[in-house]
């Protein structure tokens, strides 16, 4: 009986099929499993383990020297053929990606978050291969001192520059915030009914979003490097669960979480036309809010102070000092959430699992609780 044993997988049938023709020129006989699974649809090729080429057990080994002999020729042979580099940005996590020419049109996975990317078609930068070669040289470059100073020059200026953007800022969104609520605490209301809230909500996030959304065009950044990526519901929904939940268990070990006592009106059935507006505008505050403190602030005090952690810890004092018409009571609940939202912001990257999770909490705090 014929025991077939595999000696190389791939990803592409076109790679596969060059591999098998390159035995059959050797006089080695080879099959391949489930080429057409991945032709049909190429997401299926981690699931079957790829295109596996596969031959007889007595031919395996000078299957397997024959293969990497190949696959080492077709490697000098695509780099000789490729003078340039395309380079892009990841649209999911904005990481810069280059791959040789050769793969221009084609599929590949981002070294940064693992996702599938398409690589353009056109040449964009002109990086000289040698450049890119992990044990390439470094080109010589002549250095002077005025350079020098004149380069540390432009970070100085630039580095100051972000941090009055960060003030401006933060006196924009943070500050009046913080007096309305302080206001608001004194006064034991927070503007007088569900619709007024509401309504509040959805004006400050056509106040505050597009300024954000303009800042970073100016500065010639990505939006996905604030976690403003293209959405994948059903992940951002489990990410979201996961955070709601270990947000909810370290609000409940923190003391004192009553929240009867900061309800700023008593519960009554305002109809599902107010319910829907509650919906809306809850959702809206969340985007504002996760925007912010946890997108934007959060990132800038990463290059500001070079550390998570203080970027995090940062954004949840802020976060929970301008909730303090909630009551005393729950100070702590709220700088604990802060804490949970910026770790999770710091490993996903993503803002709308935290948008789910953040208006998940507060439709349950005005409607359940």
């Amino acid at each position: 009986m014929t025991i077939l044993v595999t000696v190389a997988t791939y990803d592409s049938p076109t790679r596969a099929q060059q591999a098998q023709t390159h035995l059959l020129q050797q006089g080695i006989q080879s099959v391949l499993q489930d080429e057409h699974v991945v032709a049909m649809n190429w997401l299926l090729a981690n699931a079957v383990a790829g295109i596996k080429l596969q031959v007889d057990e007595d031919h395996a080994r000078r299957a397997a020297e024959v293969i990497k002999q190949f696959e080492e020729a077709q490697k000098e042979f695509r780099l000789s053929q490729s003078s340039r580099f395309i380079k892009f940005k990841c649209s999911d996590c904005g990481a810069s990606l280059a791959f040789t020419a050769d793969r221009r049109g084609g599929v590949e996975t981002c070294d940064n978050c693992g996702s599938y990317v398409d690589v353009p078609e056109e040449v964009q930068s002109q990086v000289e291969l040698r450049q890119a070669e992990p044990n390439a040289e470094p080109q010589a470059q002549a250095t002077t001192v005025g350079s020098d100073s004149k380069s540390l020059f432009e970070q100085s200026r630039s580095r100051l520059s972000l941090k009055w953007e960060l003030v401006a800022m933060v006196c924009f969104y943070y500050v009046p915030l913080l007096l309305y609520c302080w206001e608001s605490y004194q006064n034991t209301a927070i503007g007088g009914s569900v619709v007024t809230e509401q309504v509040l909500f959805i004006a400050n996030f056509f106040g505050t979003v597009p300024v954000l959304l303009l800042v970073i065009v100016l500065r010639g950044e990505s939006w996905q490097k604030f976690g403003l990526v293209t959405p994948r519901w059903i992940l951002d929904s489990v990410l979201a669960i996961v955070v709601w939940t270990l947000a909810t268990f370290f609000e409940a070990i923190t003391p004192q979480l009553v929240f009867e006592e900061y309800l700023p009106y008593e519960r009554v059935d305002y109809g599902w036309r107010v319910f829907l507006l509650s919906v809306i505008g809850l959702l809206a505050n969340s985007i504002v809010e996760e925007f912010f403190m946890r997108g934007y602030l959060i990132t800038r005090l990463e290059e500001l102070f070079g550390s998570s952690i203080v970027a995090v810890s940062i954004s949840a004092v802020l976060f929970a000092s301008y909730h303090v018409y909630q009551g005393p009571n729950q100070i702590l609940p709220v700088l604990a959430m802060g804490v949970v939202y910026g770790i999770a912001f710091c490993i996903v990257r993503r803002l709308w699992p935290l948008v789910i999770a953040h208006t998940m909490t507060n439709l349950l705090i005005y409607y359940v609780m």
